[in-house]
């Protein structure tokens, strides 16, 4: 069974042993990908991220793919998502993400469909900053761990992504808020054992306590 998603966290589900036929599979990729590739069938569940506080914006972005599937959306978890940098200076930061064409600093950019490369593009239309002006926009990157080697490699100064990513790789952090991350399936394979002994999996209070011992997570 292929799980779909950029999330960490998402690795935490497949590696588990369950007591169910086959194994799970991690396909890290950005929310819009893992939604494509539901949609192909190529993946058997999609997490997704879109919009901070927001979960609705996962049910509108899954009704944009698939207008007429029948999906069922199970709350993961919370996120807490912002910006990392190698960086001790937090305050130029800031500062340049408001101004970031006249700062110079170079973002570590996600592929177009990617939960964070879309609200990074809302927030430059919102500031009417040109994207062409903002170092390393054209530069993709197709997952948050290639985005961090970027900035360890000093090709990049910041990134937009989760805490955990940051924690990890000892960058600095920076929080903007928390999105909602949530599982999108097939209703139709509410019967596949290994599906099931999944959800099992994440309703337990083992993986809860697994998971809140990692930063920026929050169960609901």
């Amino acid at each position: 069974m292929f799980f779909a998603g950029c999330d960490p966290a998402m690795r935490l589900l497949c590696d588990v042993r369950l007591d169910a036929p086959g194994h799970s599979t991690w396909v890290n990729c950005g929310s819009g990908q893992a939604l494509k590739y539901l949609s192909e069938g190529l993946a058997h569940v999609a997490g997704l991220h879109y919009g901070f506080d927001d979960g609705d914006e996962n049910l509108r972005a899954i009704k944009r793919v698939l207008p007429s599937a029948d999906i069922f959306v199970m709350r993961f978890f919370k996120l807490g998502t912002g910006l990392a940098a190698q960086s001790a200076a937090r305050r130029r930061i800031l500062e340049a993400w408001a101004t970031s064409a006249a700062h110079g600093l170079r973002i570590a950019n996600r592929e177009p469909g990617a939960a964070v490369r879309r609200w990074l593009d809302e927030e430059l239309a919102k500031q009417k900053i040109d994207p062409t002006d903002v170092p390393g926009y054209d530069v993709v990157h197709f997952s948050h761990t290639e985005a961090v080697e970027s900035i360890q490699a000093g090709r990049a100064d910041v990134m937009l992504g989760p805490c955990v990513m940051a924690s990890v790789f000892g960058l600095r952090f920076i929080p903007i808020g928390r999105v909602a991350f949530d599982l999108a399936f097939y209703k139709s394979l509410f019967d596949h054992p290994r599906l099931d002994a999944c959800l099992k999996w994440l309703a337990s209070k083992r993986f809860h306590q697994e998971l809140s011992t990692l930063p920026g997570y929050y169960i609901q």
